[in-house]
C-alpha cells in the first residue's frame, strides 16, 4: 500500500528540502497503464516503490520462511536540469529493506540499504533494459541489491554479510496486474491525495535464502505490491493498516486503514479479487476489530503517545462472504534499522499472518496467509523521521558521509581517466585515420627525392604522437576497464558473479591477441578473403563465450570485445608498425628502396587498425548502445550479441568505402 509515504519524508534529511508535491506529476484519474513498462521507474513521480513478500518451504520440508523484499525510489527536488548534467547531480535516493524469518524458531533478520541515485550507489533502468533497479548493499557487503524483468519473470536479490541475510528469488506472476481504487488509480483520502497502485497477489516464487549460516533452496508462493505517485497522507493523517490477505477459498483481499494523529479511523479502501484473477470489486465498506495487540519490548505501555501494535484482528467484508480472524505467525516482526547502520530508523511493524474463516461457511474452510503492514504507532522516532538518532545517523552525518565522500572521490577519478582516454584516442585514432585515408595516398605520388626530404621529417613525428596515443588510450581503457565494469558492478546480471568462467574470459580477451598476431603471420595470410573470414568466426567464438561462459552483461560484452580490440590495435603499433617504420625511415633517408616485407607489414597491421577502430568506437559508446541489446528493432533479447556481430560487419563495410572515396580523392 501507501508505505513508501512516511518512508519517503525520512530520506529527505539526505539533501536540500524537496520541491513542494505540486511541482511533481500527480496521480490523476485514466492512467494509461502499459505492461511491462510499468513495472520500470517513472519519471516527474514523486514516491514509487517495488514490494515483495511471501512464504517459502525449504526442498527438504523441514523449514518454514516468511520474507521481505523491498525497493523505493523517492524524489528530492524536481527543476530544470542543468545546463552541464552531472552524473553526481541527483534528484532521487534509493532504499531497500530486507527480511527473512524462520517460523518454526522464531529467528529473524530485517536489514536496510540507502544511497543517493549516483554512479555506482543506485541506479534505475528504463524499459526494455531488464534492469529496474540497482543497489549497493549495506556496509561490508560486496554484493548488489538488485530487481529485474525479463520474459516475464521478476529476480531480485538481498544481501547483509554481517546479519547473515541473502536472498535470491525468482518470482512469475500467474494471473494479470491487479488494478486497485478506480483502473489504478488509488485514492488515499478525500481531498484528493491518490496513488497508481497495481500488484500481483499470486506470484511462483524459487530460489535461495540465506539465514544464519545455512543457505537453503526453496519454492513457495509471494505478493507483488506497486505503487507511484507524489502526493500521499493528508495533512492529519499519521500512519495506516494495510493487509494483503491470499483467503483459503482461492480470493485475494487487499485493504488499507489509514488513521488519523489521534488514531482515529480517517479514510479506508481496499480490493477483492475472485478466485480466477477475473473479476475485481472495491471494497469500501470493510468492518475491522482489533482483537489483541504487541507493544515492542523496548517501549513501556505508559510511555506518553505510545499505542501498541494490533497483533490480530477480524476483518468483515459486507455482502461479499468475508469474516476472517488474521493473526500474526510471530508476534514481533518490527523492522528496525539496524544500530551499526546509517539512514533513517523509522520503525514499522511487516509480517506474515495467518487467516481463517470467523465463522463456517465464510470465505472457505480451508485457512488462508498474508502479510500485514503498520505503521505510525511509535512515538519515540517522529513520524518524519526527525528524531535525534536518526539525523546522527543519516547518511549527511560526519560518520555516514564517508562512503559517499569516497564514492565521489572515485567518481572523480573515473572522469578524469575518461577525458585522458578521450583525449589521447583522438590523437591516436586521428593519426591513425590520417595515414590510411590521406598520408599513402600522398606520399605514393611523391618522386624519390622528395621521398628522401619529406619523409624523414614527417613520419618521426607523426609516429611519436602514433604510438604513444595508442600506448596511453590502451593504458586509460584497462583502468577504466577497472574502475566501471569490474569494480563498478556493470559486469554481470543479479546473480551472477566472478566465477571461473568470468575470469577466464577476461584473460580470453588480453590473450587473443597472440591468436590475431600468430594467424596474420601464416600462410593464410596471403588469401585475404579467407584469413578475414576465420578472424570474424573467432571474433563470433569470443563474443558467445563471454555471453554463454563469461556470463557477462550486453554492455560488459561490447567492452571486453573493444578492449580486445584494442589490445590488439595497440600490439600492431608498438611491436609490428613501429619496428617496421623504423626501419623504412632509415633506408629512405639512406636513399635506399626499403625491404619489401616493412612497408607490406606496416600496412597491413595499420590497416586492420582502421578496421577494428570503428567497431571500437562504437563499443567505447557502451552505455548509448542499449537500445540495440535486444527488445527493439526485431533483436530478440537472447541474441542480442549476434547483432554486435552484425554491427562489427556493417562497420567493417564503412571502413572499405572509405578506403574507396580516399582512393578517388585527388589534389589540387
Amino acid at each position: 500500500m501507501i508505505r513508501s509515504g512516511w518512508l519517503a519524508l525520512s530520506v529527505v534529511l539526505l539533501a536540500t528540502p524537496p520541491a513542494t508535491a505540486q511541482e511533481w506529476q500527480q496521480a490523476e484519474p485514466g492512467y494509461p497503464w502499459e505492461f511491462p513498462n510499468d513495472h520500470w521507474a517513472h519519471v516527474g513521480y514523486r514516491t514509487e516503490w517495488w514490494y515483495f513478500v511471501g512464504f517459502a518451504d525449504t526442498a527438504d520440508g523441514s523449514r518454514r520462511i516468511a520474507w521481505q523484499f523491498t525497493l523505493f525510489r523517492t524524489g528530492l527536488t524536481l527543476g530544470a536540469p542543468p545546463a552541464a548534467p552531472s552524473p553526481w547531480e541527483t534528484g532521487y535516493v534509493a532504499m531497500g529493506h530486507a527480511a527473512v524469518a524462520d517460523l518454526a524458531t522464531g529467528e529473524r533478520v530485517f536489514t536496510q540499504a540507502i544511497h543517493r541515485e549516483v554512479p555506482g550507489l543506485a541506479r534505475f533502468g528504463t524499459h526494455p533494459d531488464p534492469e529496474i533497479a540497482w543497489m549497493r548493499g549495506p556496509p561490508g557487503t560486496a554484493d548488489p541489491w538488485f530487481l529485474t524483468y525479463r520474459d516475464g519473470v521478476f529476480r531480485f536479490g538481498a544481501a547483509d554479510n554481517q546479519r547473515g541475510l541473502r536472498m535470491e528469488l525468482s518470482a512469475l506472476p500467474t494471473q494479470v496486474p491487479w488494478l486497485h481504487g478506480e483502473a489504478g488509480h488509488s485514492p488515499k483520502s478525500e481531498d484528493g491525495s491518490a496513488s497508481f497502485y497495481y500488484g500481483h497477489p499470486r506470484l511462483e516464487v524459487t530460489g535461495s535464502l540465506e539465514l544464519g549460516d545455512t543457505s537453503v533452496e526453496i519454492a513457495g508462493s509471494g505478493w507483488m505490491d506497486r505503487e507511484f505517485g507524489s502526493t500521499w497522507l493528508g495533512a492529519d493523517q499519521s500512519g495506516w493498516d494495510w493487509f494483503g490477505l491470499n483467503l483459503g477459498d482461492g480470493r485475494d483481499l487487499m485493504l488499507y486503514l489509514l488513521r488519523r494523529r489521534d488514531g482515529s479511523l480517517s479514510y479506508t479502501d481496499g480490493t477483492l479479487r475472485d478466485a480466477d484473477g477475473g473479476m475485481s470489486r472495491r471494497v469500501r465498506g470493510a468492518e475491522v476489530d482489533v482483537l489483541d495487540t504487541w507493544m515492542p519490548p523496548d517501549l513501556a505501555s505508559d510511555d506518553e503517545g505510545t499505542r501498541p501494535y494490533p497483533a490480530g484482528w477480524r476483518i468483515r467484508v459486507p455482502g461479499e462472504n468475508v469474516d476472517l480472524i488474521v493473526r500474526p505467525l510471530l508476534p514481533n516482526q518490527e523492522n528496525r534499522r539496524p544500530a551499526d547502520q546509517a539512514g533513517p530508523d523509522i520503525p514499522y511493524w511487516e509480517g506474515a499472518v495467518r487467516v481463517e474463516p470467523a465463522g463456517s461457511g465464510s470465505a472457505g474452510s480451508s485457512p488462508g496467509r498474508g502479510f500485514v503492514e503498520l505503521t505510525g504507532y511509535r512515538s519515540d522516532v517522529a513520524f518524519a523521521g526527525l528524531a535525534p538518532d536518526t539525523i546522527g545517523n543519516s547518511p549527511d552525518a560526519p560518520e555516514g558521509r564517508q562512503d559517499t565522500m569516497m564514492e565521489g572521490l572515485m567518481d572523480g577519478i573515473t572522469f578524469v581517466f575518461r577525458w585522458l582516454h578521450v583525449f589521447v584516442g583522438i590523437i591516436w585514432i586521428g593519426h591513425l585515420y590520417f595515414f590510411n585515408f590521406v598520408n599513402g595516398q600522398m606520399t605514393a605520388k611523391l618522386d624519390g627525392a622528395t621521398k628522401q626530404k619529406v619523409v624523414p621529417e614527417l613520419m618521426p613525428r607523426a609516429l611519436y604522437w602514433f604510438r604513444w596515443g595508442a600506448a596511453w588510450t590502451w593504458i586509460t581503457g584497462v583502468v577504466l576497464l577497472l574502475l566501471v565494469f569490474w569494480h563498478g558492478g556493470l559486469m554481470f546480471d543479479p546473480g551472477d558473479g566472478w566465477g571461473g568462467g568470468a575470469i577466464a574470459m577476461v584473460l580470453i580477451t588480453f590473450a587473443a591477441v597472440f591468436v590475431y598476431d600468430a594467424l596474420w603471420n601464416s600462410g593464410l595470410k596471403s588469401n585475404v578473403r579467407a584469413a578475414t573470414i576465420v578472424s570474424f568466426l573467432l571474433l563470433a567464438v569470443a563474443v558467445f563465450l563471454f555471453v554463454n561462459v563469461g556470463a557477462f552483461t550486453p554492455r560488459a560484452v561490447l567492452i571486453h570485445t573493444g578492449a580486445m580490440f584494442g589490445t590488439m590495435m595497440a600490439f600492431n603499433v608498438w611491436f609490428r608498425i613501429w619496428p617496421a617504420q623504423q626501419r623504412i625511415i632509415a633506408a629512405v633517408k639512406a636513399g635506399e628502396a626499403p625491404a619489401a616485407a616493412d612497408p607490406a607489414l606496416a600496412g597491413l597491421r595499420s590497416r586492420h587498425n582502421t578496421y577494428m577502430s570503428l567497431p571500437l568506437l562504437w563499443a567505447m559508446a557502451n552505455e548509448h548502445a542499449t537500445p540495440f541489446f535486444g527488445g527493439n528493432f526485431g533483436i530478440p533479447g537472447d541474441y542480442y550479441w549476434v547483432a554486435w556481430l552484425v554491427i562489427v560487419a556493417i562497420a567493417w563495410h564503412v571502413i572499405f568505402q572509405c578506403y574507396r572515396i580516399a582512393g578517388r580523392v585527388s589534389g589540387m
